[in-house]
């Protein structure tokens, strides 16, 4: 799991995780609303690593 901040950058009201051990394909008409979005390239790298780790 990879702890995400809220920010002005990514928009997250409250402090949200990726959970990169639950990682599964959605279809994208059951995404409804956008919380927020990953902006800071440190945070990118660390949610790669984990998920490289998960499909080793």
């Amino acid at each position: 799991m990879v702890c995400i901040q809220p920010s002005l950058e990514n928009g997250l009201s409250k402090t949200s995780g990726a959970d990169t051990f639950q990682v599964r394909s959605v279809s994208e008409n059951r995404l409804t609303k956008k919380l927020g979005q990953v902006e800071d390239r440190h945070l990118w790298q660390q949610i790669s690593e984990a998920l490289a780790i998960v499909w080793q």
